[in-house]
């Protein structure tokens, strides 16, 4: 049968392809956007400010302005469904990104809005070629697109709740669709839908059949089987359901491009129940980018709406697009079948008006039930942040009362903190004082290392002159060695010579002067030898000397290394006041309590005073160290004796076992009152322990806890008490 064109009518918007349209509450079909045969930026422009709307009981076009949040100019491939009576748009691509904004159309009040902004959790990633369809009255499924920015194909399924305002992404499992684009995917009732065509990077046109139902989230596939019926592949195809969540579902398509990228001309009716396909008898144009709406006039009675389009191949700059074409099917005892749209023009002018209220009616409802809808989701989300906001109160209150807390805790530890700071300051002092000193002393003995080594070369070259003296003497020595020997000799053939002359009877005198002679020579050589020998002792002490002093300094540096080694085994012993936990046994004999700890006796006839648990803390056991380091260098004879501490097993302070205290010794005896010098003689003594307390250099101590329980008393071999504090 053949197409039949509207009649001519006042106005009738410009053709154009790559679009969207839908059909809305009345029995309207709404178009927005595409690209028409010259897409400049002003029309562009004019596209994105208008619809086109077309009132198929009146068979008139009507082009309306829109305001509020719409798409951008140029926006082509998007995806679009129609639910509660209003427009829903996503993706696209508007010549210079890719989009992913979720927008909303209202139909009364022609106002785009912005349902999902770009950047919302879970969203889809911007796209264009994309399906999507309405599940019911609450969900929008999404399926497929391309990125071209990325070189993507998608397989990727979206659901986006009105009701919640959430994105999600289940998880679907059967026969997924592979990744593609310019698909159809259209709902046949309130839980499936039909995925048709489309084709991916490889350029592969598609022309398997996938149905989804999202009530099991899975994929079923029907292919070709034998020589059935069956459309060839296509991609930018339309389609639409004749009988919308009706009982055998039809699924209309139209038009398209093959493999060789030409358009296609021909009809598809898919019947879904059955998967069976049915090859209508019409002559259309060939076209792709274009959009099929279906409307119930009446029961069994449905026009479909084929709008828009291209006649030229794809990627052709040439562009040649196609108009309006209305469709109209009845209902039959065989199914579907096409009838010429001249008989919608034979419906009586009551039926259209009966068919408008209707129609008007059914969108009422429809659209009531999606405010109904999304104002239940907004009552329950303003319900749930109320709750959220009263937790989030009683959390804050409870964050309030811990931050009293802890800003006093703070404060407390800012004044212990304070105390500490001044302790380290006066620390502080006191290292830097020390450290000038120690500064002093290796100045000191920097310089005294230069006199050592300057009396070191002082002392090498004394030995050097000693031992060229020494040399000296010991040559001498040997000088007068010989001169001895050559005596020995002279004086043997002198007396050979006299007792030759004598036994001669001749010489007699001139032997006496030999003699004497050789005695003088004999004397002489006797003097040379004696200041010899005491040169070379001489030589030898001034060496003696000299090697004690070159061995002063080696001396000095042993004895240094020593005090070293004897410092470091001492720090790693820990202070000489520490006493080791198997040195010390308590007794359960109690003598006193005070506020650090009790004071116990200990087996080694020592006071013991064991401080409570609370007090072990990390900062009173460095405070505790720097009070025993203190209470280690104090010695007055009205001083308690500080012997020792334990730091393992729980902190223990040893002192000398004093007998009483002043408050004992007065509670023993209220009545009698102590002589007048046994209390002077308390006094001066406590006087003369805090003088020599407060007195002490380079840091005074103050003791701050004087009572009569910390006087402790011994008897004196005087007869009175001798006072310790």
């Amino acid at each position: 049968m053949s197409r039949t064109k509207l009649p001519e009518i006042k106005y009738q918007p410009l053709p154009r392809f790559l679009h969207i349209s839908q059909c809305l509450a009345g029995g309207t079909v709404v178009v927005q956007g595409g690209l028409t045969k010259h897409s400049s930026q002003e029309s562009r422009e004019k596209f994105t400010a208008v619809v086109e709307v077309l009132e198929l009981l009146s068979e008139t076009w009507e082009q309306k302005k829109v305001s509020g949040h719409a798409p951008p100019p140029g926006t082509q491939s998007a995806a679009s469904a129609s639910l509660g009576g209003d427009l829903f748009t996503f993706g696209g691509w508007d010549r210079a990104q890719h989009l992913s904004t979720l927008r909303r159309l209202d139909s009364e009040t022609l106002v785009w809005s912005i349902v999902s902004p770009w950047d919302s959790p879970g969203a889809p990633t911007p796209k264009c070629g994309c399906g999507m369809v309405a599940f019911g009255a609450e969900n929008l499924g999404i399926f497929g697109g391309k990125n071209i920015g990325i070189s993507k194909w998608l397989n990727e399924f979206h659901l986006y709740n009105l009701r919640d305002g959430t994105w999600s992404c289940p998880m679907t499992t059967g026969n997924v669709p592979p990744p593609c684009s310019d698909l159809t995917f259209t709902a046949v009732d309130s839980r499936r839908a039909v995925l048709f065509g489309g084709w991916n990077d490889q350029q592969d046109h598609m022309t398997d059949v996938y149905i989804i139902d999202i009530a099991t989230m899975k994929w079923s596939k029907v292919s070709r089987a034998g020589d059935d019926p069956w459309p060839e592949e296509r991609a930018s195809a339309a389609a639409c359901c004749l009988n919308y969540d009706q009982k055998n579902p039809q699924l209309l398509v139209t038009g398209g491009v093959n493999k060789q990228k030409q358009p296609l001309r021909d009809a598809w009716v898919l019947d879904v129940d059955k998967t069976t396909w049915r090859k209508e008898e019409v002559s259309l144009e060939p076209c792709w980018g274009h959009t099929l709406n279906a409307c119930h006039l009446a029961p069994g009675l449905a026009e479909v709406t084929m709008f828009g389009g291209s006649r030229k191949p794809r990627g052709s700059d040439k562009k040649k697009l196609t108009g309006t074409t209305l469709l109209l099917y009845r209902l039959v005892e065989s199914g579907w079948t096409l009838h010429s749209t001249a008989e919608s023009s034979q419906l009586s002018s009551q039926q259209r008006v009966v068919d408008k209220i209707r129609f008007v009616a059914a969108a009422e409802v429809q659209r009531a039930d999606c405010k109904t809808i999304m104002a239940e989701g907004e009552r329950d989300r303003i319900k749930e942040e109320k709750r959220l906001a009263l937790e989030r109160m009683g959390e804050l209150e409870g964050e309030r009362d811990r931050a009293r807390e802890e800003k006093t805790e703070a404060l407390e530890r800012i004044r212990v903190l304070e105390g500490e700071r001044d302790r380290e300051r006066e620390e502080k002092r006191a290292a830097l004082e020390r450290v000038r000193v120690v500064e002093g002393e290796r100045d000191r003995e920097r310089q005294g290392k230069r006199v050592a080594l300057e009396r070191v070369r002082v002392v090498e070259g004394e030995r050097d002159r000693e031992r060229a003296e020494k040399r000296a003497a010991l040559q001498r020595a040997q000088s007068v060695e010989e001169d001895r020997n050559k005596e020995r000799k002279d004086k043997k053939t002198a007396v050979e010579m006299v007792r030759v002359l004598g036994s001669e009877g001749t010489g007699k005198q001139e032997a006496e002067q030999i003699m004497t002679t050789m005695h003088r020579e004999k004397t002489r050589v006797e003097s040379e030898r004696d200041r010899a020998r005491v040169e070379l002792r001489q030589a030898q002490a001034r060496v003696t000397e000299l090697q004690r002093r070159l061995n002063i300094p080696q001396q000095r540096e042993h004895e240094s290394q020593v005090v070293r080694e004897q410092a470091a085994t001492a720090e790693r012993r820990g202070p000489s006041w520490v006493v080791r936990p198997d040195e010390l046994e308590l007794t359960e004999e109690e003598i006193g309590c005070g506020g650090w700890g009790k004071v116990k006796v200990a087996k080694l006839k020592v006071a013991a005073k064991v401080l409570h648990g609370q007090l072990t803390y990390d900062y009173y056991q460095q405070q505790f160290r720097r009070e025993m380091d203190v209470a280690a260098r104090i010695r007055h004879p009205n001083l308690l004796r500080f012997l020792g501490a334990r730091l393992e097993g729980g902190m223990v302070i040893l002192t000398e076992l004093m007998p009483t205290s002043l408050r004992t010794l007065v509670n023993r005896r209220p009545k009698q009152r102590l002589p007048k010098e046994h209390l002077l003689s308390i006094a001066t003594d406590i006087a003369c322990a805090l003088n020599y307390l407060h007195n002490m250099t380079p840091d005074p101590i103050i003791h701050r806890d004087l009572s009569s329980s910390n006087v402790l008393l011994q008897p004196s071999p005087s007869g009175g008490w001798l006072a310790k504090v």
